[in-house]
C-alpha cells in the first residue's frame, strides 16, 4: 500500500514554466512526466512513451525501403509530442534512405498565464485552461482531482478550484493585453527531441483542413482513426483526406494501441484505390473502411 502510495504522488502534474525549462535543458524525464499528466479539453492527454510503437515500425520501415526510392517524404498524423515521429525518421534514415518527416497535430504550443502570486493557468488554443497552477504544484482542468491530491494538498486543490471557478477570466484577459501582475508565456507542447532531429519538423495542422502541400510517400496515423474518438461518417471523412494526400503507390499505415498492444495496418495505393499490405496484432479496427473488402 505505501509502495503504490509513493508511485501515485510521484506521478504529479509538471507546471508549465518547470517544463519550459526542462525542455531547454533537454531534460526528457521531466518533458515525459509534463505530457502524461496534460489532458487536453477533449479528453486526450499528450502522453508519450519512447519506443512505444517500435513493432509497427518494424513493419513499415521494410516495406518504405522496397518502394525503391531513395528519398522519401513522410506525414506523421497526431504526431502528440513528436517522440515517435522522431524515432520512425530516424528508423527510416538508419534503413539507408533519405526522408523528409513532418509531424502534424492539432495544437503543437499553448500559452501559460502566470500571475504575481506564483498562482498560473495553461490555455489551449480555444482559451480553455487545460492545467491550473499553484506555486511549484499543477492540476489537471479536469474535477476532481486525485484523490492523492486531495489528501496531500488540499489547500493547493482548493485554491486551483477558485482560480477555476472565479478567476479565469481575470487570467485569460492577459491574453489579449498586458495586464499588471500577469505574464505570458508560450508553451511548446513537442519535444526538445524533436528541435535537435535534422529532417524533422512539427506543423499544428486540423487533420480535415491541411496546410501542408504536396503528397508523401508514407503517412502513418497512430491512435487517430478511432470509433471511440469519433463518429463513422467523421472517421470516413478523416480517412478521405489522408489518402487524398498520399502519393501513388505509397504506403499508409493505421495503428491504435489498446491495453499496451499496437493493433496496425499497412495498406499501399495503386491506381487511386487502397489495397491492405501487411498487419500486426490483428491489424487496425478500421481497416475495413481504409480499403473495403472486394465483392
Amino acid at each position: 500500500m505505501i509502495d503504490r502510495v509513493r508511485a501515485s504522488m510521484a506521478l504529479r502534474a509538471v507546471p508549465s514554466l518547470e517544463f519550459v525549462d526542462a525542455r531547454a535543458a533537454g531534460r526528457l524525464d521531466v518533458e515525459r512526466q509534463f505530457f502524461a499528466g496534460l489532458q487536453m479539453r477533449n479528453g486526450v492527454f499528450k502522453t508519450t512513451h519512447h519506443r512505444r510503437l517500435d513493432d509497427a515500425n518494424a513493419l513499415l520501415v521494410p516495406a518504405v525501403k522496397a518502394l525503391g526510392r531513395t528519398s522519401v517524404r513522410v506525414l506523421d498524423v497526431g504526431c502528440s509530442s513528436g517522440v515517435s515521429t522522431v524515432e520512425l525518421h530516424d528508423a527510416l534514415t538508419a534503413a539507408g534512405l533519405t526522408c523528409d518527416t513532418v509531424g502534424t497535430d492539432v495544437m503543437t504550443a499553448a500559452r501559460h498565464v502566470a500571475r504575481e502570486d506564483g498562482c498560473g493557468v495553461l490555455f489551449d488554443d480555444d482559451e480553455e485552461a487545460i492545467q491550473v497552477e499553484v506555486g511549484r504544484w499543477a492540476m489537471s482542468w479536469r474535477w476532481p482531482p486525485r484523490k492523492i491530491e486531495l489528501l496531500a494538498h488540499p489547500l493547493k486543490v482548493a485554491r486551483a478550484q477558485l482560480i477555476l471557478r472565479s478567476q479565469l477570466d481575470a487570467f485569460r484577459a492577459a491574453l489579449h493585453a498586458e495586464r499588471p501582475g500577469y505574464r505570458v508565456t508560450r508553451v511548446p507542447l513537442t519535444s526538445s527531441a524533436v528541435a535537435s532531429a535534422p529532417g524533422v519538423t512539427v506543423v499544428e495542422e486540423d487533420l480535415l483542413r491541411p496546410t501542408v502541400p504536396g503528397a508523401f510517400d508514407v503517412i502513418r496515423v497512430a491512435n487517430v482513426f478511432n470509433l471511440g474518438y469519433f463518429g463513422e461518417a467523421r472517421l470516413r471523412e478523416m480517412i478521405a483526406v489522408t489518402v487524398g494526400r498520399l502519393a501513388e503507390g505509397g504506403l499508409l499505415m493505421v495503428t491504435q494501441t489498446r491495453a499496451g498492444t499496437n493493433h496496425a495496418t499497412l495498406f499501399r495505393k495503386r491506381e487511386g484505390a487502397m489495397e491492405p499490405a501487411g498487419a500486426i496484432h490483428g491489424g487496425s479496427d478500421v481497416a475495413a473502411m481504409v480499403a473495403p473488402p472486394l465483392g
